[in-house]
């Protein structure tokens, strides 16, 4: 059972992130040259993710993907796992920013 996360910004960004790293094959999220993709909170932040509206929930994601198979299914994966965790009508948009070779 998926626990669904309450309307605030930065415990969506939160969901997003840990539901799109536990996918095998993302190597971490990608904040940008200059860190301008995140979610912040009292001087905390979660890099990567950007909340664009919390009712229903949008997000977006900045993604660093190891290379191995074909990348299509791998962000169909990530994109189902961080529905999962959001609640009902979100949205993800994702971006593949670097692709890490072994």
């Amino acid at each position: 059972m998926t626990t669904r996360v309450a309307d605030d910004r930065f415990g969506v960004a939160l969901a997003a992130r840990d539901a799109a790293c536990s996918v095998a094959g993302v190597a971490g999220l990608d904040p940008g040259r200059v860190g301008e993709i995140a979610t912040y909170r009292s001087g905390r932040k979660v890099a990567g993710v950007r909340v664009l509206s919390t009712d229903p929930p949008h997000v977006l994601l900045r993604l660093i993907v190891s290379y191995r198979g074909s990348l299509a299914p791998r962000l169909s994966q990530v994109r189902a796992a961080v529905l999962d965790s959001l609640s009902p009508g979100a949205r993800v948009d994702l971006q593949v920013t670097d692709v890490q070779t072994p």
